[in-house]
């Protein structure tokens, strides 16, 4: 498992519409990862103030990241072990953008009692 750890480029336009834009910024985290990615390879990332943290199965490239997008100033990969126990209490944050495929084409679910309803059938699809 590998954690990484981005610093944006200060004042750069591209960097802000990453920011503003959760679509954009996956991608952009995903431009980092090679193509074939299973669905077993979960690419997890959150956004706190101008710092981007990312967690990967796979040793992400940010230099290729960099070439695409030119906003990284700097960046920092760990790789760490994850050791849980029975009855370990862990805490996260969790931003999600809950959608629908309908005729092929994914949309947005507002209603929140359908909002809880995704995230619990998500729950029991990956086990949390």
């Amino acid at each position: 498992m590998f954690v990484s750890k981005i610093q944006f480029v200060e004042f750069s336009k591209t960097a802000a519409r990453l920011y503003l834009n959760a679509y954009e910024m996956h991608r952009f985290v995903m431009s980092a990862f090679p193509d074939g990615l299973t669905k077993d390879d979960r690419i997890l990332f959150t956004v706190k103030e101008n710092v981007v943290l990312v967690q990967s199965p796979v040793n992400p490239d940010w230099g290729k990241a960099h070439s695409k997008y030119g906003v990284i100033e700097d960046f920092e990969t760990k790789e760490i072990q994850q050791k849980f126990n029975i009855n370990d209490i862990l805490r996260f944050e969790l931003n999600a953008n809950p959608v629908k495929c309908v005729n092929g084409k994914r949309l947005f679910i507002f209603d929140e009692d359908k909002q809880v309803e995704w995230l619990q059938s998500r729950g029991q699809m990956c086990g949390f």
